[in-house]
């Protein structure tokens, strides 16, 4: 049972991968570090340890809105900021770099134990092709985002356009993928596996990142999601994990 404190951080932030441990404390197993500024947190990470982690150190980014110039360099600080308002590439850049840390921490806070999953038997891994929906690849205009959600209506996957040429693997590992599409490429990196948001089934907590091609601008953009299947033989379901 969580104490006060910690539903309180519930609150404030969001969701991640679960195991029990004796003092009634959840304990979740993180598929890669974190990477703070001046620590490396391997995990399992408990969610009695989010409230220091919150005031670790993960990067300097200051902007002026309104007239105010703001200073943040943690996840305590970059939870209080309108993210909304990342309009340059600069924040929008910056804002990734903190989304990854930040949404960790707040799934870690919000996490329980699954009660189903058709994530196992057979393993289903974020870089398995078959599983992602086409409409996941990154695009730049609302006209080819409606083109690609259609086919993917359709049943549609990644393994439809890797096969046909008009996507390429150049990255693909059982807890990252990463694929070229028409001058931008996608990222995708598991963080953890739970019940992020109560529904009863295990997600996949995922980071991904959409980045322009070199010559191709400047765009980088990058947003914690989860990754979950109601049965056992159908793409992943995908939804963005707000953690405000």
């Amino acid at each position: 049972m969580a104490t006060t404190r910690h539903a309180y951080l519930a609150l404030l932030i969001g969701w991640l991968p679960v195991s029990a441990i004796a003092d009634g404390d959840f304990s979740v197993a993180l598929a890669a570090p974190l990477r703070f500024h001046a620590e490396i947190v391997p995990g399992p990470l408990k969610q009695a340890d989010v409230d220091r982690l919150l005031d670790l150190k993960v990067d300097e980014f200051h902007f002026t809105e309104g007239g105010h110039r703001f200073s943040v360099e943690n996840c305590r600080q970059f939870l209080r900021v309108d993210r909304g308002k990342y309009w340059t590439s600069y924040r929008l850049m910056m804002a990734s770099r903190f989304n990854r840390i930040c949404g960790t921490l707040s799934a870690v806070s919000r996490a329980r134990p699954h009660k189903r999953s058709f994530l196992h038997a057979p393993q289903a891994n974020v870089s398995d092709l078959h599983l992602l929906p086409v409409d996941l690849l990154p695009v730049m205009t609302n006209e080819k985002q409606e083109q690609l959600e259609k086919l993917a209506s359709a049943g549609n996957s990644l393994r439809d356009f890797v096969a046909s040429g008009k996507a390429s693997v150049k990255k693909q590992t059982p807890i990252s993928l990463e694929v070229d599409y028409e001058g931008m490429t996608l990222s995708l990196e598991e963080i953890a596996r739970a019940d992020f948001d109560h529904d009863g089934l295990e997600d996949i907590l995922v980071y991904v990142l959409t980045s322009a091609q070199p010559g191709q601008g400047d765009h980088v953009s990058g947003s914690t999601y989860l990754f979950t299947r109601g049965k056992p033989s159908v793409n992943f379901k995908i939804k963005l994990y707000e953690f405000r």
